[in-house]
């Protein structure tokens, strides 16, 4: 339904409210590809390919991520926000789009580099994995792990601003 477009439902919630219980817990959330195809326009104010964060992407306290191509330009497909209620998603973008990864038909088959190898999912692990060095590198210095909300500011608040100037719905922070 067109209302989930850009609300805090209750799968929002949900993951709010594990994150909340688990302090220490930063879930990293693809936004989505449906850019293209959301299904959106009659919403009032509609802009196309705005407005189409839905469920666990539109949590408060996860990782948003979106994606963008080789050359740090906007895809084609990432969702974008902003939330209904004023919030910027995605929080951060990572190279989605053209990723080389291994596929089930053999050992050695890779699906190459083409439209079929782009997505949200694809960037998610990238930014998981650099949030991921970062709680190793401070654990080597601390001796515990940051508390998640430390990671998330750490992470948007060193992030590299793409886009417009500062933060926007579209590229994050």
């Amino acid at each position: 339904p067109q209302w989930k477009f850009g609300a805090y439902d209750s799968e929002a919630l949900a993951w709010d409210t594990i994150t909340k219980n688990a302090p220490n817990y930063l879930p990293f959330v693809a936004a989505g590809n449906e850019q293209q195809s959301n299904g959106n326009s009659g919403k009032p104010g509609y802009i196309a390919g705005y407005d189409v964060i839905t469920g666990a992407s539109a949590a408060k306290n996860v990782m948003t991520i979106g994606a963008v191509n080789g050359d740090k330009t906007m895809s084609s497909y990432s969702n974008f926000g902003p939330m209904d209620d004023g919030r910027l998603k995605p929080d951060l973008v990572a190279k989605g789009t053209g990723i080389n990864s291994a596929q089930a038909t053999s050992d050695t088959a890779y699906s190459g580099n083409g439209a079929g190898s782009s997505g949200t999912s694809y960037a998610t692990p990238a930014a998981a994995a650099s949030g991921l060095l970062l709680q190793q590198y401070y654990k080597s210095l601390y001796g515990s792990y940051m508390r998640a909300s430390t990671l998330k500011a750490l992470m948007i608040g060193t992030a590299e601003d793409l886009g417009r100037p500062g933060p926007d719905v579209q590229f994050g922070w």
